[in-house]
């Protein structure tokens, strides 16, 4: 159960289950950190991963799953990315570590609206 007891209280059998306030909150901080070490700004993929979070925001489970599918995740593509150190307390497995578990967090809970 989440921390709004949505999940058991407010849903009907036949209503799937979508953590809204963790996707957004997930595809927020993935964008930043991407963003924040080095990912291009003006790439079609961080393109893609903003209008992945408009569309959370407005709830538009169509036009997630659509931007989602144009960030390619398998060997060498997306997921395989490594960041740039960027801060002092920093190591490059420290921000592979944290990018890994932020991809697969976030991968995790858009398979939530994928299989609505």
């Amino acid at each position: 159960m989440g921390k709004t007891g949505y999940y058991i209280k407010n849903r009907t059998p036949s209503e799937p289950y979508v953590p809204w306030h963790k996707l957004e909150t997930i595809t927020e901080t993935l964008l930043q950190f991407c963003i924040e070490h080095g990912y291009p700004e003006n790439s079609n993929k961080i393109k893609s991963m903003k209008n992945c979070l408009k569309a959370i925001k407005e709830k538009d489970i169509p036009n997630i799953i659509i931007n989602f599918k144009k960030i390619p995740l398998s060997k060498e593509w997306f997921n395989e990315w490594y960041p740039n150190v960027t801060y002092k307390h920093e190591s490059e497995n420290y921000v592979q570590s944290i990018f890994d578990a932020l991809i697969s967090n976030w991968v995790e809970n858009i398979n939530h609206v994928e299989n609505t």
